[in-house]
């Protein structure tokens, strides 16, 4: 593992954290990482954009805003979709 690795594994800890504590936690364009940790960084990258939406849909639903319309094939959102169906159907 290189020095740049470990930054990187630093900043997506702290990507993390910040997900966690409600706060946005941007992609972190992994470059110049070793070969071995470069997929993860990607998948990383992916995860935190997920993770990000499903933040975002989660508030809109929480304001009461039914009509956004979430991006297809993010299995994440799953049950926020279902909950926005059945809320649109109770409406």
């Amino acid at each position: 593992m290189n020095e740049q690795d470990r930054r990187y594994l630093a900043a997506a800890a702290d990507g993390v954290k910040r997900l966690l504590n409600a706060r946005n936690a941007a992609p972190l364009r992994p470059a110049g990482l070793s070969p071995e940790l470069q997929a993860f960084g990607e998948a990383f990258d992916d995860l935190l954009g997920q993770m990000e939406v499903l933040r975002h849909f989660a508030i809109t639903l929480a304001n009461g805003d039914l009509s956004y319309e979430a991006p297809p094939r993010q299995h994440l959102l799953d049950p926020l979709k279902q909950l926005q169906a059945h809320l649109r159907h109770l409406t």
